[in-house]
């Protein structure tokens, strides 16, 4: 009863951002990738995932969205986009459930390797943390649902050691290489994984288990898991998660990889990493290009952290019933935040979200636990008073987080869509999306339409000089020299002066000028003028510039 509480509570927040915009370019990301299989009859769904969304395909199938991405978001979004259709709601839809997936998981491992009180707890905090209710939207930056499978796994492996069925371990062997191919950053948990093993590994010795049969299951099993893996590396070799693996901690990737040898620097930023995640709810908004100015102090969930632990270490060295499970998960969280210092990382604040789950864990375990050893029943009981308290004061931090989502003016832009849907229906023309910065345009207006030709900006103006002129392709090579097309061009903040030349860095402002030279330098080639139309915020910022040829 309490999990159906809690996880109705988790619904009902994030329902909410089912009314309210922006719907982000990172989002769509995976559903993108995934409208090949969503059967639509004249095949353009397919056309356009395979030119926008970039990664790889076997046949009808993505693979991969890039080196450390995995699709796993892709194909648990289709049910959703079959429901719903391509839209705003079936991406929300698909978040709402990832985060409920978390939560439920949550639940089942805390309760599993701990008590069901802890278990309760644990859920009920990571419900109110204002950081959980916005973090959804971080989509491709952060492939929301592998959490569900770090906490599967933590669940499945001490399931096992409890003495369970043998195929407990099987499935978390599988889930680990699921999680690789879905998210590379999870290299970071299975690293803690292994690092619990030995606190672990006694738990065998009451267990009549043969080592043969149990080495054969889980090769099996791994073998299994790491398909998507091995198909990733068959397809793309240079690209794959394991070459990445090898160019970063050689520290030869240009891309990724941090100094992973500059240690202590890194280890101080990781500490402010947490620090912030902890404390400041607006981190949870970091995509795309959003500049919200909401950045309120909340130090109550870094207090909880550091108290339970802080206990954990009592806990443990005092040898208190159930020590060696805290000392497990104990060992996990230290490992995947040292092991976030060095490799497979660019040391961004949101990767190390993969640790959000497991703090909670924490601090469900530990303030149980005080209660348990203080042995005062009312204290017990005033888990409730404690969750209770701290659920009504972030409500006011979750409610202003709401209204900055709806008042931002970036996030206004509804309004220029609806006018841009309305000049497409009217003239029957097809938008021709050019880049990242505007292929959220297919969800926002529910599918409705589907450019002919869709191009990313490594092909269109990530610089504006002489050099990226002449190694542009052109419109006629395109076949877009059309007067029943129209070009979109992303413009906020402003337009940018095209007169002079523009570093490939300054994206996507560059983007525009390489754009409308492909444009305009296509109508001087072929006798048609340019007509321009912008659709601006409700404040007059520019959003979209769309450009059509029209005969002169």
């Amino acid at each position: 009863m309490f999990l159906v509480a809690t996880t109705a509570a988790m619904a009902g927040l994030h329902l909410v951002h089912f009314g309210l915009p922006p719907l982000q370019p990172d989002e769509t990301s995976l559903p993108f990738m995934a409208l090949p299989l969503l059967g639509e009859p004249t095949g353009s769904y397919e056309f356009y995932a395979k030119g926008q969304a970039g990664g790889s395909y076997l046949g009808p199938f993505p693979i991969f969205y890039g080196p450390y991405i995995g699709v796993l978001g892709g194909y648990t979004s289709l049910p959703f986009q079959w429901v719903f259709g391509p839209g705003t709601d079936a991406i929300r839809a698909y978040s709402l459930f990832s985060t409920i997936m978390i939560q439920i998981s949550l639940y089942f491992a805390t309760r599993e390797f701990f008590s069901a009180r802890a278990a309760g707890v644990a859920t009920a905090l990571f419900t109110c943390f204002p950081l959980v209710i916005f973090y959804s939207r971080q989509s491709m930056t952060y492939d929301w649902i592998v959490l569900a499978f770090v906490l599967c796994v933590l669940y499945l492996g001490m399931r096992f050691f409890k003495g369970k069925s043998l195929w407990n371990m099987c499935v978390a062997t599988a889930l680990i290489g699921v999680m690789l191919w879905a998210y590379l950053f999870t290299a970071w948990f299975l690293l803690g994984v292994f690092a619990m093993l030995p606190v672990c590994i006694m738990a065998l010795r009451s267990q009549k288990i043969a080592k043969l049969r149990l080495a054969v299951y889980l090769c099996a099993s791994a073998i299994v898991g790491a398909i998507p893996l091995i198909l990733q590396h068959a397809m793309s070799p240079h690209n794959s998660p394991a070459a990445l693996l090898l160019r970063t901690v050689s520290g030869s990737s240009t891309s990724l990889a941090s100094d992973n040898w500059n240690f202590v620097s890194n280890l101080d930023l990781r500490f402010t990493h947490l620090y912030d995640l902890l404390t400041r709810p607006h981190y949870g908004f970091q995509f795309a290009s959003l500049e919200f100015g909401w950045a309120p102090f909340e130090p109550t969930f870094l207090i909880l952290f550091i108290v339970s632990a802080a206990f954990a270490v009592v806990w443990i060295t005092k040898k208190i019933e159930g020590w060696r499970r805290a000392m497990g998960l104990l060992v996990v969280l230290a490992v995947v935040f040292l092991a976030s210092t060095f490799t497979v990382s660019h040391l961004s604040i949101m990767q190390l979200g993969i640790m959000i789950p497991l703090v909670f864990m924490l601090i469900g375990a530990s303030l149980d636990r005080i209660a348990r050893t203080l042995n005062v029943r009312a204290l017990q009981r005033g888990l409730v008073i404690v969750v209770a308290v701290v659920a009504a004061w972030q409500v006011p931090i979750i409610a202003d987080g709401f209204v900055q989502i709806a008042d931002e003016p970036h996030s206004q832009y509804m309004y220029a869509v609806d006018g841009l849907d309305g000049y497409l229906s009217e003239n029957d023309l097809v938008p021709v999306e050019m880049d990242f910065w505007t292929r959220s345009m297919f969800f926002m207006m529910d599918g409705k339409h589907v450019p002919i030709k869709a191009r990313m900006g490594a092909d269109i103006g990530t610089g504006f000089d002489q050099e990226s002129r002449d190694a542009m392709l052109t419109a006629e090579y395109l076949d877009l020299v059309r007067t029943d097309v129209a070009f979109v061009i992303y413009t906020y903040p402003k337009v940018l002066d095209c007169s002079v030349d523009i570093d490939a860095s300054m994206i996507p402002l560059s983007n525009q000028c390489g754009q409308a030279y492909f444009v305009e330098s296509a109508a001087k080639r072929n006798g048609l003028d340019v007509e321009v139309r912008d659709f601006d915020l409700l404040d007059g910022t520019p959003y979209y510039r769309v450009l059509r040829m029209v005969s002169g």
